[in-house]
């Protein structure tokens, strides 16, 4: 069980500090960056089209106490929504029918635009200039016109339009397209105040200010106008358990928006009130096309009434006959009204019968019909084909809503017809009575004289059409006045009223986004980088790859000369030397003083410092009084002997095949107490000649007489050789240059440390740079001080040299 937990890969903890650094070293791009995204804010809100959100509030009637209105016909049929009329309210202010009545209404024929820097602007109605258009003349529609002022009133009008979308040709008057004019417009320059008139257009350019310079303008259809604001246009419930809807529209030109919507819901309002108004004028239609026939008819008797009584002398009649023509009169007025009922029923019946449209129908109460059952159903059934038109005007028949409406005025019909035709049944029996009554006064009558007899026929017969004519004139003055009582069921509670902040662009959240993303996508894209990075960037991360001990970090340099120490002794990187010649102290500690040390130096692919650091702490080494040799032994690359001014003629190579003495391939250097031996001719087999026993024999003569001797050995991550010769050194330094050696190879060399395949390892960190430490100065002052008592020494040993060297010279 332990075993297995203590596989499990355990999440390393997150260092802060790391990842802090890791990013602030980066800051001027980070900085840059912000800079960048915030310019680009900027300008974004500058030119960006500011949109800003218009609303306004109405409140529908809810239909109440109505017991057989559309909420109780809906509650029979299964549906039981109380508030029925809210959403078919809600579906008229939805329709594209209402968008086109209030298009129809506006002046928005026309729309303007004032040129900018970099952007053109809606204006609405302009002060100074305007167009006029010749309605009845075929006119351009759907394309801009660009005017300029060319001089003293002239404008130049040029079309503007792309070649792939044709203008229209468009009667404005008819709102009807024309396909047999040819777009033929002139582009140029013309007086303003005069008509500019071709085959397809004719308008005329008002300029009313010196000021203006240019702009431009479209003409738009109606019908594009209402596709438009269609779709702008939107409608929701205010709150719950309201009856309030509100309208809101976004665009670019808020007081155009405004006078939309105030006008939408004026257009709303007066259509409700014109759905309520239609029976009343129905009904007056239906009582004028009665009166006509009724009125020709009272002159008629009237006449014949005067004439008989002129003729027969007849003022006045008997007691007898005066009774019965009061019964007579009482009996036929409440027949003809009856059969005049009767006719009306009958009409109503056809008409449901043969018509789907019920916009038409009259009212039965103003027809002297007091059923109310009656009366609600036909306005519910003028009601819902209303609806139902709006609807269709944008749906169709198979619309879930359109269906709704279907069965409603299915079930309607199907309940008034039941109605009717129990009403024209009760009619029918009243009036046989009535004309059996009338039977019997005829009889009683045939018993007066003969001249009041035909008296009294007469005089029926005018009694009654003015009876008639009288009923129907009240009836039309009362549905005048029901006509003139009407008011609105709905109502504005908010006209329409524009937020003063734009909805879009949002100033502030544009500079949040712009600033968080000027730091989000660079610190993204460092952090992606850092993860990708095969490269070994900090002391801190060399840390964590590996296990060996990390014997001092070297500084980068930008100093041509190799040989910092000797040469640049106060630097930085002389005293990092400095302070890996102090930390080898401890290294070798098991080493007796008197006994030479052997230092093997080597790193995983060439430019990693393997050389540079060699000839470095060979020269610290022999200026802290230490007889040091440096060897090169990268058979295949010569290099040491040219830093020193020395020669490569014999070298190590030339000893190893017997062509070469120790005493011939050894040189003295400038620099006291430190020689070299160079790699010498590059021979054929390097590999081979380094496993020779000469070597041995080689560095044992060597331990005799220097104290430090410093292998510097070929790359081992190209050959083999530096294992080789491991066998020989007391220690081995491996060199790890920042942002140049791969992860990987340390991985290949810790399999070698750990496995014991190669003892007495340390690293060497180089070129450091402070900056790319994640944590300014980490490991950079690593041991720094030690050694630093040896600057008065080693200044002095120097200017000893550099007068050995002047005399040399000479």
């Amino acid at each position: 069980m332990e075993s297995n937990q203590n596989n499990i890969p355990q999440l390393e903890p997150i260092d802060l500090r790391e990842l802090f650094f890791k990013i602030f070293n980066y800051w001027l791009y980070i900085v840059a960056t912000v800079i960048v995204f915030l310019a680009g804010a900027y300008l974004f809100n500058r030119y960006s089209t500011r949109l800003y959100k218009t609303e306004m509030t109405l409140l529908i009637e809810e239909d109440g106490g109505d017991t057989y209105g559309a909420a109780a016909i809906m509650s029979n049929m299964g549906y039981g929504n109380p508030r029925l009329n809210f959403f078919n309210e809600k579906l008229i202010l939805e329709s594209y029918s209402q968008v086109e009545r209030t298009v129809k209404k506006l002046d928005f024929g026309i729309s303007y635009y004032r040129m900018g820097s970099f952007k053109s602007s809606e204006i609405y109605r302009p002060a100074k200039f305007n167009v006029e258009v010749d309605s009845l003349h075929p006119q351009i529609v759907g394309v801009l016109f660009d005017v300029s002022i060319s001089g003293k009133n002239k404008v130049k009008v040029e079309l503007d339009y792309d070649e792939e979308v044709m203008p229209r040709i468009f009667n404005l008057k008819l709102q009807q397209g024309i396909e047999d004019i040819a777009l033929d417009f002139r582009s140029g320059v013309y007086k303003t105040g005069e008509w500019i008139e071709g085959n397809s257009y004719k308008f005329k350019i008002n300029v009313l200010d010196k000021e203006v310079d240019e702009f431009k303008f479209i003409l738009h259809t109606e019908s594009a106008l209402a596709n438009r604001y269609y779709k702008a246009v939107k409608i929701a419930p205010s709150e719950e358990e309201s009856s309030g809807m509100n309208l809101s529209m976004i665009g670019a030109l808020a007081i155009k928006d405004q006078v939309f919507l105030n006008t939408f819901a004026d257009t709303y309002i007066q259509y409700g009130l014109d759905q309520k108004n239609a029976i009343s004028d129905n009904t007056m239609d239906f009582i004028d096309r009665q009166v006509v026939g009724i009125q020709d008819s009272l002159n008629y008797t009237e006449n014949q009434l005067q004439k008989f009584r002129s003729e027969n002398k007849v003022i006045d009649l008997s007691s007898e006959g005066s009774s019965l023509f009061d019964q007579f009169m009482e009996v036929e007025n409440e027949l003809a009204r009856e059969n005049f009922s009767l006719e009306y029923y009958k009409s109503i019946d056809d008409y449901i019968s043969e018509n789907e449209d019920f916009s038409e129908m009259s009212a039965p109460s103003v027809m002297g019909v007091a059923d109310p059952l009656l009366n609600n159903m036909i306005m519910n059934l003028t009601n819902l084909y209303g609806q139902k038109t709006e609807v269709l005007a944008t749906a169709s028949e198979n619309n879930p809503q359109v269906t709704a409406i279907n069965n409603q005025i299915s079930y309607t019909k199907k309940l008034l017809e039941e109605n009717i035709s129990n009403i024209i049944s009760s009619s029918k029996l009243k009036i046989k009575d009535l004309e059996r009554r009338l039977g019997e006064l005829e009889s009683r009558v045939m018993n007066l004289p003969k001249t009041e007899r035909a008296y009294i026929r007469i005089e029926r017969k005018f009694k009654l059409n003015e009876g008639l004519y009288t009923f129907l004139m009240e009836k039309r003055a009362e549905a005048g006045i029901a006509k003139a009582s009407n008011i609105p069921d709905n109502k504005v509670i908010d006209y329409a009223m524009t937020d003063r902040a734009p909805l879009k662009p949002k100033t502030k959240l544009t500079y949040a986004i712009a600033l968080l993303l000027g730091m989000i996508i660079p610190i993204g894209i460092i952090l992606i980088l850092d993860y990708l990075n095969t490269k070994i960037v900090s002391r801190k991360q060399l840390e964590k790859l590996t296990r060996i001990p990390i014997l001092g970090v070297i500084g980068h340099s930008d100093l041509e000369s190799n040989l910092i120490v000797h040469d640049k002794p106060k630097t930085s990187v002389a005293e990092s030397f400095r302070a890996i010649r102090a930390n080898l102290q401890y290294i070798l500690k098991d080493k007796k003083a008197e006994e030479s040390k052997v230092i093997l130096v080597t790193s995983s692919i060439g430019g990693e410092g393997k050389t540079f650091t060699s000839m470095n702490l060979a020269t610290v080494l022999a200026n802290g009084g230490r007889k040091t040799v440096l060897i090169g032994m990268d058979l295949r690359k010569p290099k040491i002997f040219n830093d020193f001014g020395l020669k490569n003629t014999v070298g190590l190579s030339n000893y190893l095949i017997g062509q070469g003495t120790k005493e011939e391939i050894l040189q003295q250097t400038f620099i006291d107490n430190l020689y070299i031996i160079s790699a010498g001719a590059v021979p054929p087999n390097p590999s081979e000649l380094l496993l020779d026993q000469r070597l041995d024999r080689l560095i044992d003569d060597l331990k005799k007489e220097f104290e430090y001797i410093i292998l510097d050995t070929p790359p081992v991550g190209l050959v083999a050789d530096a294992f080789q010769l491991m066998h020989l050194s007391d220690t081995n330094l491996f060199m790890v240059r920042q942002n140049y050696t791969e992860k990987e190879v340390l991985e290949f060399i810790n399999d070698k440390f750990e496995n014991k395949i190669v003892e007495h390892l340390s690293i060497v960190f180089n070129d450091f740079t402070p900056d790319s430490s994640y944590g300014y100065g980490y490991g950079y002052g690593y041991g720094y001080g030690y050694g630093y008592g040896y600057y008065e020494e080693e200044d002095e040993r120097l200017k000893k040299s550099m007068i050995s060297r002047l005399l040399k010279r000479k």
